[in-house]
């Protein structure tokens, strides 16, 4: 059978490491497992080394059935983050109305309702979520069939948002801008009173104009100390326009026309017409509130977690350890004296499989020899005109532990909106089921099912439901966290166009159960964070895999190495947050003959 010619070493490195250069200065996605992964594991004394870089992106996500969409339509990200900054998007006004509310009395004002308090408007036109991903691995075989594995994930995450806020519709805002010079405003408004007390306490007034002027000197001390509170504890007034803004400068109108009866004149007050991104900033700074205001946010790169696992193979009739075909390039007169293999006799190889005579190498007369034998039995090394159908099947388990506190970053960070870890945090046990079958000379189809059992954790959060996405300060409490379980299964047919190069349709299916909160003391009801935590997404996307271990041993390749080109996009899903993300996966992986 005619044979492609192989690529020498250093083209297959060029290849491989240019495609990892452009990968990586590309944006970027993160949750399912998507990479080169079937029942094929180490021989025994051979190392795998894998990189594996993972893109995800995403600015949408499967939305749950309500008033504005189906359930499993399509929605931006920002949906659940458009609006009134204060009566929709925090999970009640009860701490904001309290602040704001502060010394109404003093400054004049009515006391603000919920409906009455509006920080401003909130329109986004993006949330765009990237994750870069690159797990390095290494799987050591042992004994023939077992293998174990090493995985260490080094993770960079990115939010970036464009929204617009309409300071046109705000009615509260920084009282530190309240005043243009408040130290001028201050003095002056002490020289007043210092000339209205002069009076008072020279006996000059009528008895009735004295209560007056008394009742004056109080109102303004007292209006004076509210103003000045608010200014120096970095608190909130109000814009000129709003009912609050007008009945405050209202207030004091009325102290100038009292000064004024007694000849005196006070500095004038004026309150600004609209509030700021500044202001927006601040709302998020300060109390109640006291979080990161909104922005990009970058997390990373750092690694978020350690995976340790092993996988055995329960059956294999591809023949195993399987061998090399011979090669007819190279003539075995011109192979050099001490690289010449003995011819074996036939009979079973060491899996027990019949094997002609003069079709497997025996004893190598060199540790080169052996090496490539041992790379041989690495690969499927069935030739493309090999009839029947074939099966191979691997099982596995994995551990994972989180490398630092849930509640800290890179992960969750309670003060911080619209982020991304890097991670969950928390540690989970998966189990793995790995099926190949092929079906004569070039389809082939792969098969894979992960379990995770997610185990319970501490951390700490702030309760508020989806749709109000910015919680207090107050309802930041310690949660006991248990993560729904979850299911994936990968199913890639492929086929092969020669012995090296095979290209595939990828279809992920993706299932996790509701996340389960409870507080960890009482005070905060944690119930509003088990809110569409559950998740279901389909995802299809091609591959293309490109492996030269076996084409090495036979001497016909530069070097043996595994390439596999991945995409994927969401194609539908349900559970109201399930990320509909598309990813690009780009995996190397290097098998090295130990022992």
């Amino acid at each position: 059978m005619p044979r492609s010619a192989a690529p020498p070493s250093h083209s297959v490195f060029l290849l491989a490491w240019t495609a990892v250069t452009l990968l990586c200065v590309l944006p970027a996605p993160a949750d399912a497992q998507v990479h080169d992964r079937d029942a094929r594991i180490p021989a025994a004394g051979s190392l795998w080394i894998e990189i594996a870089p993972e893109f995800y992106n995403w600015n949408e996500q499967f939305a749950e059935s309500s008033a504005g969409v189906s359930d499993g339509s399509r929605e931006p990200l920002f949906a659940d983050y458009d609006g009134s900054v204060a009566a929709r998007l925090f999970p009640g006004l009860d701490p904001m109305l309290e602040v704001v509310n502060r010394d109404a009395d003093a400054l004049g004002f009515t006391p603000l309702t919920g409906s009455e308090l509006d920080m401003g408007e909130l329109d986004f036109g993006s949330i765009d979520v990237f994750v870069r991903r690159i797990p390095l691995s290494f799987q050591l075989g042992i004994g023939g069939f077992a293998a174990i594995e090493v995985l260490a994930p080094l993770v960079k995450t990115e939010i970036e948002t464009g929204f617009v806020f309409d300071s046109a519709t705000a009615s509260i805002l920084r009282a530190e801008t309240a005043l243009a010079d408040a130290s001028a405003f201050f003095s002056e408004l002490d020289a007043a009173q210092a000339q209205l007390q002069a009076l008072v306490d020279g006996g000059t007034l009528s008895p009735e104009d004295q209560a007056t002027a008394v009742a004056l000197l109080a109102d303004t001390e007292s209006f004076q100390g509210a103003l000045d509170s608010r200014i120096t504890g970095q608190e909130f007034l109000f814009t000129s326009g709003s009912s609050s803004g007008q009945q405050v400068t209202g207030y004091y109108s009325g102290f100038e026309t009292g000064f004024q009866a007694f000849g005196i004149a006070l500095p004038g007050f004026a309150l600004p017409d609209n509030a700021t991104r500044e202001d927006l900033n601040a709302y998020f700074g300060r109390d109640p509130v006291l979080g990161q205001p909104l922005g990009k946010v970058v997390r990373g790169w750092a690694f978020s977690e350690i995976e340790v696992g092993a996988r055995f193979k329960l059956l294999d009739t591809f023949g195993w350890p399987e061998r090399p075909e011979p090669g007819p390039a190279e003539p075995e007169s011109e192979l050099p004296a001490h690289a010449q293999p003995p011819v074996a006799e036939a009979g079973p190889d060491s899996a027990g499989v019949e094997t002609p005579a003069g079709a497997v190498a025996g004893e190598a007369r060199d540790a080169g020899a052996g090496a490539l034998a041992g790379l041989a039995a690495d690969h499927d090394s069935e030739p493309l005109d090999r009839p029947g159908i074939r099966y191979r099947t691997t099982v596995g388990a994995r551990y994972r532990f989180p490398l630092s506190d849930p509640d800290r970053d890179p992960y969750l960070d309670p003060d911080l909106f619209l982020q991304q870890p890097i991670g969950t945090g928390q540690a989970d046990l998966q189990f793995e089921l790995f099926q190949d079958v092929a079906f004569g000379q070039r389809f082939r189809a792969v098969a894979g099912i992960t379990y995770g059992l997610q185990f319970k954790d501490e951390l700490s959060r702030r309760v508020a439901p989806p749709d109000q996405p910015f919680g207090y300060a107050s309802q930041k409490t310690t949660v006991s966290r248990d993560l729904g379980d979850f299911l994936e299964i990968v199913v890639s047919p492929r086929f092969s166009l020669n012995e090296a190069l095979s290209l595939a349709v990828e279809y992920t299916f993706w299932n996790k159960k509701d996340d389960a909160y409870q507080a960890s003391s009482g005070g905060v009801d944690a119930a509003p964070l088990n809110v569409e935590t559950a998740q279901t997404r389909h995802m299809l996307g091609i591959g293309a895999y490109y492996r030269t271990t076996r084409l090495f041993a036979a001497g016909r390749a530069g070097m043996p190495i595994d390439l596999a080109f991945q995409w994927q996009t969401a194609i539908s899903g349900s559970g109201g947050q399930t990320p509909a993300l598309g990813v690009v996966t780009l995996s190397i992986r290097v098998p090295m003959h130990l022992f």
